[in-house]
């Protein structure tokens, strides 16, 4: 039977749509099987819990506060979980929180005064971040009446000169009465509330001498209100001066030295400590100076004045030098200044001190007649240009740029504590000065607070890259007025030091960048460590650096004047001693430099005898080392020597304070670590803190720390949203439209 050709169209069309909807449900099902889902982020609880760590050393006795009344408040809460960090005289603070940093949320009951052999703060701030662990604290007050007393000052002094140390008084809080003592004849005796004295006394015998300090009044603890120290003084260390004319050093040495002035080398220089070669340096021989090496690389100093008959040319002395001849460019034709401002902690104002600050190196810039361009960028979580490098006569419009600078200061309404990536404003600033000619300079203006793990290297690593391309890093002395500066200071003082730049301690000093007057490029050294100059040279040689070469001292313009071996003790000065270029040098207020010079090239006066005795500052309770050097084995009942090397060392625990002796060489013992940093560091917790997402609060705000460990144990996670269903009800539907479209399609043909 032939089917007429409509109703083969209508089975045809019925085939089609049933195979299309049969393969969509089929695939549907197919998918469903399959567990098809989608990731969800949602925010979880976690597990807010807090592991408190308790300080339980002595020094804790100051403060009132109930730790475990804290305790209970906070169990009511959440759970609390606690453990000792710290007992009697044992404050290794540092050690005992990196043992507990596997715990997300850390609150520490503790002063902050960690002692001098624990990890450092800074390190273990390293540790908590990658631990992804956060730190808080808790502000004790109500603080006991305690300060302890100590000196500092070198082992060592020469007979009939100054000796110079320093009385720490810390945590006073009020005046009180200070006696010092000398062989037991006083040498100040008066009410004082400062926290540090800079003390000096000549001694005119030689031997050891005996230094008593005591801090008068009532306080909590009387073990730290004395401090012993012991000084032995020994002979003017022997010093060689060859010259050919006389010099203002002849009467400026011999005050500190035993001083030989020759006007040749001899053949035989070993009992000397230091050869001082002045303006004759290519009379030096190969023989001479083959002499010269040996004697240094037995320790020995060799200090090289120059002046008008120096680095000319290719010297037989070259070899030892840090420098040699050659030419150092100024380039003083332009001066150009990338000020680096730090925005980083919490922006508030439209223009921060920092910015305020550069405002007034612009200021300080603008007035000189040298031609001098400026750019300002700044850094935090990053660097930015927010002027580029321009004249110093568009200043205001580089001042009005900082004003209306704006960066990211809250993140969701809350405030951004900004980190201080030191090194992303470095690398703008090297990107600002790129191809420039002239007299490249970058002043940084920062408290200093840079994480000294996580952003320092990097840091060191972009002034570094800096040097290469002859920019000086230049860092402005700024103060914050939150933060202990300390530490700080010497952080600010590194960063100069690794730029080879100036530390800009006032607004007027910024001016002697553009003169020849002294400035301290490096304060790592014992040398230029806090030394103070005033001087101005009028000449100098023309040198460059060699590879072993640490420049100390420059003019502001960068050029080297005093510079240093890393490998021995060799110094070159290359200005002469006073005699036509460097006058100021060898003025009174100056003469410090030339006696530190000496006196690192010096070294050990005590080095060339054949027996000595040297003991290790002393502690109760603390084990200290005692070195012996002599031509047999030392005995005494105290201890048993091990030789070491070319010397004996043997080791012993003091029972008491007071004076001591090994050996018939009298030695101090001091009270405990414990009670030497005392009242409530905040500083230093405050830096821990803060680089760990952390907050200092008060006892009573329970709430605030239940808040802020809730906020800080939540975490973000992945669900998995199943969608088989959706899909089965999708097959579903298409079933269902099909059996429609069918019913239509059937209804059409009737």
């Amino acid at each position: 039977m032939k089917i007429p050709k409509e109703e083969l169209r209508h089975i045809w069309k019925m085939r089609v749509l049933v195979m299309i909807t049969r393969t969509i449900i089929l695939t549907l099902l197919v998918f469903s099987i399959a567990g098809p889902f989608y990731s969800e982020e949602t925010l979880s609880e976690g597990d807010p819990r807090i592991m408190l760590l308790l300080d339980n050393s002595t020094s804790m006795n100051l403060f009132s506060v109930d730790a475990e009344s804290l305790k209970t408040a906070l169990e009511e809460k959440v759970p609390v979980s606690e453990i000792i960090i710290g007992s009697s005289t044992n404050s290794k603070l540092g050690d005992a929180i990196f043992r507990q940093l596997q715990y997300g949320n850390l609150l520490l009951f503790t002063d902050g005064n960690n002692a001098h052999d624990s990890m450092n703060f800074i390190d273990l701030a390293a540790y908590a971040e990658k631990f992804n662990t956060t730190i808080n604290a808790i502000e004790l007050g109500n603080e006991q009446e305690d300060a302890a007393i100590k000196i500092k000052g070198p082992i060592s002094g020469i007979v009939d000169t100054e000796y110079y140390f320093t009385v720490i008084l810390d945590n006073m809080k009020k005046e009180t009465r200070v006696h010092i003592t000398v062989d037991g004849y006083p040498i100040y005796d008066a009410q004082t509330s400062t926290q540090i004295m800079n003390l000096k006394h000549k001694f005119d015998a030689l031997g050891y001498h005996k230094i008593i300090a005591t801090l008068d009044g009532e306080d909590y603890f009387s073990k730290n209100n004395e401090w012993y120290k012991v000084v032995e003084i020994v002979e003017k260390p022997k010093i060689l001066s060859v010259g050919y004319r006389a010099s203002e050093l002849d009467s400026i040495l011999p005050e500190r030295y035993d001083v030989t002035i020759v006007d040749s080398l001899p053949s035989e220089v070993s009992q000397y400590f230091a050869v001082e070669i002045n303006d004759v340096m290519h009379d030096v021989t190969e023989q001479q100076s083959k002499m010269l090496e040996e004697y240094t690389d037995d320790g020995n100093g060799l200090v090289v004045f120059g002046g008008i008959n120096s680095f000319h040319g290719p010297s037989e002395l070259d070899l030892l030098l840090p420098v040699k001849a050659g030419t150092t460019d100024e380039k003083n034709a332009t001066f150009n200044f990338i000020i680096l401002v730090d925005m980083s902690g919490v922006i508030q104002l439209s223009m921060t001190e920092t910015e305020q600050v550069a405002a007034a190196l612009i200021d300080i810039l603008k007035q000189r007649k040298e031609p001098v361009n400026i750019g300002v960028a700044d850094f935090s979580y990053a660097g930015h240009i927010i002027y580029p490098l321009s004249p110093a006569s568009q200043g205001d419009a580089m001042k009005q740029a900082m004003s209306d600078f704006q960066d990211i200061s809250t993140i969701d309404g809350t405030l951004w504590l900004r980190p201080a990536a030191l090194d992303t404003g470095l690398k703008v600033a090297r990107e600002m000065l790129t191809g420039v000619e002239g007299n490249n300079n970058i002043i940084i203006v920062s408290d200093g607070n840079i994480h000294g793990t996580k952003y320092l290297p990097k840091a060191v690593n972009e002034i570094a890259e800096l040097r290469k391309m002859n920019v000086r890093v230049h860092a402005y002395d700024f103060h914050s007025s939150d933060l202990d500066d300390g530490v700080l200071k010497q952080v600010r003082k590194y960063l100069s030091s690794l730029g080879a730049g100036m530390y800009i301690d006032s607004y007027a000093s910024l001016n002697s960048l553009f003169e020849k007057a002294l400035i301290i490029a490096n304060y790592n050294h014992y040398i230029t460590s806090d030394l103070f100059l005033n001087a101005v040279v009028t000449g100098e040689n023309k040198i460059t650096i060699s590879p072993s070469g640490v420049q100390l001292i420059t003019t502001g313009t960068g050029l080297p004047i005093v510079t240093v071996n890393n490998y021995n003790k060799v110094v070159a000065i290359t200005t002469d001693d006073g005699y036509e270029w460097a006058k100021d040098i060898v003025e009174p207020i100056n003469q410090p430099l030339i006696y530190r010079i000496f006196d690192w090239a010096i070294g050990d006066p005590n080095r060339k005898k054949a027996t000595y005795v040297e003991v290790g500052e002393a502690f109760v309770g603390k084990e200290v080392k005692v070195e012996y050097k002599g031509p047999t084995y030392p005995r005494t009942s105290r201890c048993t020597f091990l030789a070491i090397e070319n010397h004996y060392e043997c080791r012993l625990i003091p029972a008491k304070t007071g004076f001591d002796e090994i050996m018939n060489t009298p030695f101090a013992v001091n009270y405990e670590d414990e009670y030497q940093d005392v009242g409530y560091n905040e500083a230093a917790l405050k830096r821990l803190v803060e680089h760990t997402n952390g907050v200092i609060f008060s006892p009573e705000n329970v709430n605030g720390i239940i808040s802020k460990v809730k906020s800080d144990s939540k975490v973000k996670v992945l669900e998995k949203m199943a969608i088989d269903w959706y899909i089965l009800a999708a097959a579903m539907a298409v079933f269902l439209l099909e059996i429609f479209a069918r019913r239509v399609l059937q209804n059409r043909k009737v």
